[in-house]
């Protein structure tokens, strides 16, 4: 079996899932609310904590730009809203409370949006940052025979006293999703790593910790894989999910409370790891 040199074995040695409804698939996003419930998923019938009549269900991806299909979700954890991006309706905030999502953008700068894929909000200033993977194709063309992906993807920020959207980045290859650390904690670990020189581990411990899931593509096999690491693009540990996603790329790997939730665009569930 093909393995990189560099995995190790991991931590997180106890897997449980969690089911999704029958026929539902793709939970690529996770998110918890600021009081911990969760986990909150995205499906391919375009759901996240509402119920459309016509889409209920479905695994169609032609219903796409039917019925949606949103792709990440992050919390703004004072208010407790949650924004989400849909790869055809662009950015969504839904309200503490619930109800139906607002359609806050569907362009940048004059651009439309084609497949926006992830979103992350500041938590000290409630900018909401997020991608677009491309201003030429679609998330309906990603399966198309003789597709080939494009460097037009974009990063672009929502600015909640304007309301206005500002691209931040352009020239992306298929961007995916942003993580935001904030300045403050970028400065607390360098003052901190130069004053005492505290091993990986310990930095490993602070903030500004990001989780990255990859892909590598053996002779016949796609072998999904995890990545911690730091601030500074340092790497602190390295995850194998082979055993529960074989053959299977993973698309989101979400830390909450010592548990990794881990989910993919084409399983019926979410993975649980823990210590």
């Amino acid at each position: 079996m093909f393995l990189p040199s560099f995995i190790l074995s991991p931590p997180y040695s106890l897997f449980s899932k969690i089911q999704l409804q029958p026929r539902l698939t793709g939970p690529e996003s996770v998110a918890f609310d600021p009081m911990g419930g969760g986990p909150y998923v995205v499906v391919t019938d375009g759901r996240v904590l509402k119920t459309k009549q016509l889409c209920d269900g479905i695994t169609d991806p032609n219903l796409g730009p039917t019925c949606g299909r949103p792709l990440a979700l992050s919390f703004n954890l004072v208010t407790g809203d949650l924004y989400m991006v849909d790869a055809y309706r662009g950015l969504h905030v839904v309200g503490r409370n619930g109800g139906r999502a607002t359609q806050l953008a569907t362009s940048a700068e004059g651009t439309p949006f084609r497949l926006l894929n992830g979103v992350d909000v500041d938590q000290t200033t409630g900018v909401v940052n997020f991608s677009d993977s491309s201003t030429t194709f679609e998330l309906i063309n990603l399966t198309q025979p003789n597709f080939v992906p494009d460097s037009t993807g974009g990063l672009m920020k929502y600015d909640l006293r304007t309301k206005e959207v500002k691209v931040l980045l352009r020239g992306l290859f298929v961007a995916v999703g942003p993580a935001v650390v904030s300045m403050a904690a970028k400065q607390i670990q360098l003052r901190s790593f130069k004053r005492s020189g505290e091993s990986k581990q310990d930095q490993e411990d602070t903030s500004g910790r990001f989780l990255v899931n990859i892909a590598t593509q053996g002779p016949t096999l796609t072998y999904p894989q995890g990545l911690r690491f730091d601030a500074f693009g340092e790497v602190l540990l390295a995850m194998n999910f082979d055993e529960q996603y074989y053959n299977t790329s993973i698309n989101v790997i979400q830390e909450h409370n010592g548990l990794l939730y881990v989910g993919s665009r084409v399983v019926d569930f979410v993975g649980v790891y823990k210590n």
